[in-house]
């Protein structure tokens, strides 16, 4: 139900600003459980459980079905109820322990594919953001990792630092402009990310032995 949805999003952005395991009661008072998967300070994703009564009695739940849904009766209700397991609330406890050492053990094992995964997802970032608005702050930001997980998984992937790998695919984007014809290196150098005019030539030329107006003028 849409109560239902409303609860466990309210859960899960807990989780997400909490970085912890949150234990709450749905809006029918049933105890579940969410916590965040956690990978080299990413939250990859969340895992749930719940529809638990840590109430030796069902009344309380009992009230709440009935006044939630005045077209079933006391009798589907207390059918209903049979299904619901009693845990104590040590019992809650361990079965949370339990899944938190399985979620751990399933991420590692998953580790290879993880990484895959995010430098897939860098990758992507770089090629769909404008070279003059990329940053590493706004990748970091926009994939919720942090800079040190961002540089060891690109280094170890692309056999290159991604701060060096962007100013590979800055300077790539400068040749096709200059061969366009289209802007001048003045437009080009803002377009490609660079600080300014003096800089772009300083590295375009380091890269080609040659100036972007040279290597303009000859394409």
């Amino acid at each position: 139900t849409k109560n239902c949805e409303k609860s466990n999003l309210k859960a899960l952005n807990t989780c997400k600003k909490t970085r912890q395991t949150f234990v709450y009661r749905c809006h029918m008072g049933l105890v579940e459980v969410a916590f965040p998967l956690i990978k080299n300070e990413q939250i990859i994703g969340y895992a749930m459980f719940g529809q638990i009564n840590n109430q030796k009695t069902n009344q309380s739940i009992k009230e709440k079905l009935l006044k939630f849904n005045n077209q079933i009766d006391e009798k589907m209700v207390n059918e209903l109820l049979k299904s619901i397991d009693y845990h104590s609330n040590e019992m809650i406890k361990s079965e949370i322990k339990i899944l938190e050492i399985c979620a751990t053990y399933i991420i590692s094992e998953q580790m290879i594919e993880y990484n895959a995964n995010l430098i897939n997802q860098i990758l992507d970032f770089i090629e769909n953001t404008p070279l003059n608005q990329f940053s590493i702050k706004l990748l970091c930001d926009s994939l919720n990792v942090s800079r040190s997980l961002i540089y060891e998984t690109f280094t170890k992937h692309k056999k290159m630092g991604i701060c060096e790998y962007v100013r590979e695919r800055k300077i790539e984007k400068a040749c096709e402009l200059l061969k366009s014809q289209k802007y001048s290196i003045k437009e080009i150098a803002y377009i490609t990310g660079f600080n300014d005019s003096n800089h772009f030539i300083k590295t375009f030329k380091k890269k080609y032995n040659i100036t972007p107006k040279k290597f303009q003028t000859e394409k």
